[in-house]
């Protein structure tokens, strides 16, 4: 009888070892569908053959179904292979290699695929093929600038041509950024153009490493430009000085004229209402942002939100109500509570038990979901840049007291996206979390 509860108990640890990690391993584990497009060569020349790869991380062909849109006149279809492959993560996927013949130089337009695999479908986006003649120009050029890097400090590399001027009215310039460093891609002047400089790049190396930009081929009209690679020093930061310059004095923020506040308000909205009539709108609209996440008269809050929201001029979206933590903490202290009394039983037990097993798993689910959004805040009316450099190119505006997710955060910058897409780099400054 005592050999039997023994090999019970041991069974049933196992069970709940292998329940434990399946619940936990399922999270950090599972497999992300995705659809990758890749050509053969990058560019293509005129009566050549030029192959078109989707990857698909699936490895059932006979589950994937694949719209494949009307290609231009300019590629003839020969072919679509298929085959599975084995990649070097030992993740298997199936590739579908379309293969034509380039029939005239010049360039065309290729619209999306669909694809579509048990339960999802994938939408590749349109691109652009610059189709080169066989008697295409090669050209060559150049990078200028520094010849070394500084951390967190920007610098500007420029491309010129060496022997001839180029049109790259209509081009644009992808190359493969190192993720140790920001770029910001700048078209040049029509002065600058007449002098061959072809693009002007702003770098910001992020980390003690080489700047390494590989060699590649940018197609024009008529020709094709093949740039060197790029291989920079970066020096680490310098040490603070004991007593730095301070910054100019940047420009207050100036809120728009504001309406009044919302006449009929809970009590809990009193300092909120202080704030709106003192000028403050982004600190009062985050303090009402903050109630409705936290208080348990959210329901009252959110009409006065919305109607706070449409008197500093913001569209309210449905997508921007933020979702009450508190939900998310009792859950989570119930199954804290689950799991604690599970060890207890387990210790008195001298084995695992369930509560202990459901209790610890959901315990990693509500943490992971609570550790998984993005912080919030309120912004104050604000400039974006592409990269945190004021410098650098601005990618929109936000008004005062608009709503946006942190993404990441850099020095005294912060990358932050809005409701509706925009995104950018905003001084630390312009925020208030909540």
């Amino acid at each position: 009888m005592e050999k039997y509860r023994m090999d019970r108990n041991n069974r049933s640890n196992r069970t709940g070892l292998l329940i434990l990690y399946l619940l936990i391993g399922g999270l950090a584990c599972a497999q992300i569908d995705s659809v990758q497009l890749q050509t053969d060569p990058t560019i293509p020349v005129e009566t050549r053959r030029w192959t078109l790869s989707l990857f698909v991380s699936h490895p059932v062909p006979s589950q994937i179904r694949i719209r494949a849109p009307a290609f231009p006149s300019a590629l003839t279809l020969d072919q679509v292979r298929t085959e599975v492959r084995t990649m070097r993560t030992g993740q298997r996927v199936t590739v579908f290699d379309y293969l034509f013949t380039a029939q005239r130089a010049g360039t065309s337009n290729i619209s999306p695929f669909e694809i579509t695999i048990p339960g999802k479908t994938f939408r590749t986006e349109a691109f652009s093929v610059t189709i080169l003649a066989e008697n295409a120009r090669a050209l060559s050029a150049v990078w200028e600038g520094p010849r070394n890097l500084t951390v967190g400090t920007p610098s500007e590399l420029l491309l010129r041509a060496v022997n001839g001027n180029p049109d790259f009215s209509q081009q644009s310039l992808r190359i493969d950024v190192p993720e140790h460093a920001l770029v910001d891609l700048k078209y040049p002047t029509d002065s600058e153009k007449k002098q061959g400089i072809m693009f002007r790049i702003r770098v910001i190396p992020l980390e003690h490493l080489p700047f390494n930009l590989p060699a590649f081929r940018i197609p024009y009209p008529g020709g094709i430009l093949d740039v060197p690679t790029l291989n920079l020093p970066v020096q680490a930061a310098p040490a603070p000085d004991s007593q730095p310059d301070l910054p100019e004095e940047a420009p207050p923020n100036i809120p728009p004229e504001a309406q009044p506040f919302p006449e009929v308000i809970p009590s809990a909205l009193i300092h909120a209402q202080k704030l709106w009539e003192s000028g403050q709108i982004a600190e009062s609209l985050a303090e009402i942002r903050r109630l409705e996440r936290d208080s348990v008269s959210r329901k009252k809050i959110i009409p006065v939100r919305k109607e706070a929201e449409r008197r500093a001029g913001l569209s309210f979206n449905s997508d921007e109500q933020p979702r009450p933590r508190i939900l998310l903490i009792l859950i989570s202290a119930l199954c804290g509570a689950g799991a604690i009394g599970g060890i207890v039983l387990s210790v008195r037990l001298g084995r695992l038990t369930l509560p202990f097993i459901i209790g610890l798993g959901l315990l990693s689910v509500s943490g992971t979901m609570f550790l998984m959004k993005p912080p919030t805040a309120i912004i104050r009316s604000s400039a974006a840049y592409r990269v945190p450099d004021t410098g650098s190119t601005i990618t929109g505006y936000f008004d005062e007291g608009q709503p946006v997710r942190i993404l990441s955060a850099y020095g005294s910058w912060a990358q932050i996206k809005c409701f509706d897409g925009r995104s950018g780099w905003v001084e630390e400054n312009c925020l208030i979390r909540y």
